[in-house]
């Protein structure tokens, strides 16, 4: 698993999304708002169906530890989301929280 992906908070990992998509790297500079932007409103728009397939499958699968979450929930997200995209997506979810997810919560 990607250090960085484990060591990010979830603002770096929402840029980093939107880096993926754009496939650039926007980690640093005014191309960075760019990244989050975007990033930020990719992930707004597929939040729905992400929780509708996290929630009721994930929950008591997982650990507590972060990089096997991570991988837990990306098992289940790979059948929608492809390449790195799937693992800073299931970072997010881990890092937000699948219960607030499952709860309502908004997209970050």
């Amino acid at each position: 698993m990607d250090e960085e992906l484990l060591s990010s908070s979830l603002d770096q990992l929402i840029v980093r999304l939107g880096g993926e998509l754009l496939a650039s790297d926007v980690s640093l500079g005014p191309e960075e708002a760019r990244g989050r932007q975007y990033g930020g409103s990719w992930l707004k728009e597929r939040w729905e169906s992400i929780r509708r397939q996290l929630c009721g499958t994930v929950g008591d699968s997982l650990s507590g530890d972060l990089a096997r979450d991570i991988g837990t929930v990306a098992d289940v997200l790979s059948a929608t989301f492809h390449g790195p995209i799937v693992f800073t997506v299931s970072a997010i979810v881990v890092k937000y929280g699948v219960d607030r997810l499952c709860q309502g919560g908004e997209a970050p």
